[in-house]
């Protein structure tokens, strides 16, 4: 068997042009928007916006048993629903590229947390602009961090919170909770001397 020089080996030079292959070489675009979107392991859906409303145009079945089932209505959950939609108004009209938000809202088993993701589809032949929206669902990471937020925030021996862990807990309840307008609050603050003694 015969050994060749790889030093030797003759070389052509490339070209700037790219080479062009069969018509079926290249992907489908034809493939439809539900595809795609269920294709995407987290919550995923696309809103068009025209005469300042959103509309929705697809989901994901993930999206659409998440977001789109009916739930009860109240004063809390319509907070939040117009809490979102004004926020993916501000970010329609502020002309960036996408935009990250993170979404809470009170589920049958308690407060339910999402990282939203909105991003801007081109507009491609003659069709409006689209508007693609993901939820990752963070509710078990957030009730880890919760958990253990609280134990750093509360005494040990009565499990009663400490100095910082009452005030961010009147904060959260006064943010989170669905309080009228003329709601009025008074807080009485006791401190116990030599309390570790008892």
């Amino acid at each position: 068997m015969e050994s060749i020089s790889v030093r030797n080996f003759p070389v052509d030079k490339t070209r700037a042009t790219p080479l062009t292959g069969e018509d079926d070489a290249h992907l489908n675009h034809t493939i439809a928007m539900t595809e795609w979107l269920a294709a995407l392991p987290q919550l995923a859906a696309i809103f068009s916006f025209e005469n300042s409303e959103i509309s929705f145009v697809h989901g994901n079945d993930r999206f659409v048993a998440a977001f789109r089932s009916p739930a009860p209505r109240n004063p809390l959950t319509a907070r939040v629903a117009n809490e979102w939609r004004e926020r993916i108004k501000a970010f329609i009209l502020s002309g960036r590229d996408s935009e990250s938000f993170e979404l809470r809202r009170d589920g049958k088993l308690g407060p339910e947390y999402f990282m939203c993701t909105i991003g801007r589809l081109p507009a491609v032949d003659g069709r409006q602009e689209h508007y693609l929206f993901t939820a990752i669902d963070r509710t078990s990471e957030r009730t880890i961090e919760k958990n253990l937020r609280r134990e750093l925030l509360s005494d040990g021996l009565t499990a009663l919170p400490n100095r910082t862990g009452f005030g961010e807990e009147i904060d959260d309840r006064l943010a989170n909770s669905g309080w009228p307008s003329n709601a009025q609050f008074g807080i009485i603050a006791i401190d116990l001397s030599r309390f570790s003694r008892v």
